[in-house]
């Protein structure tokens, strides 16, 4: 593999590279994928990067009406004080073998059953408090693939799975 895009990856780069050479080997891994995803709990991506916001604020554009493009909440410390705002995977890609998944962008993650993986990584929460904005706002549905509804529970967390030549 060569690098091609300086030092950066990202989940579907991740999923790719364990699903190919996880199929070199012989290993029936598959290509797993979820949309909406949704905040993440605090983890550690690649990188050893620890957060609970999947990407830098500096990436976001405004839209015409002055929206992000990417549905943002407020992050809080301790004390209730809103420390910056945070932002949500639109979508997450990652492996899966025999049921349990292999998540190379964040953890890494080894082996979890996929109730336990979203229980342990999607902030629920988080989901919900965004949910109830967004009722608070129905003026933001009007652009719905940027501002719409996440799950709330793990098993309402839809996956899809891909052959990885499927992928260009």
């Amino acid at each position: 593999m060569a690098k091609s895009n300086g030092s950066t990856v990202n989940c579907y780069d991740q999923a790719a590279a364990v699903t190919v050479f996880g199929r070199l080997l012989g290993i029936n891994v598959q290509y797993a994928f979820s949309e909406p995803f949704g905040y993440i709990n605090t983890t550690t991506l690649v990188g050893s990067i620890v957060t609970n916001d999947p990407f830098n604020p500096a990436m976001f554009t405004v839209d015409t009406t002055g929206h992000t493009a990417y549905p943002r909440i407020e992050n809080v410390d301790a004390y209730g004080n809103q420390t910056r705002l945070r932002t949500s995977f639109g979508n997450h890609a990652y492996a899966v073998l025999n049921g349990k998944v292999y998540d190379a962008c964040a953890g890494p993650v080894t082996g979890m059953t996929l109730l336990t993986y979203y229980d342990t990584v999607i902030d629920f929460e988080a989901n919900k408090q965004w949910n109830q904005y967004l009722d608070h706002n129905p003026h933001l549905k009007l652009h719905p693939y940027y501002y719409q509804p996440l799950k709330e529970t793990a098993t309402e967390v839809p996956v899809t799975y891909y052959n990885i030549g499927d992928l260009s």
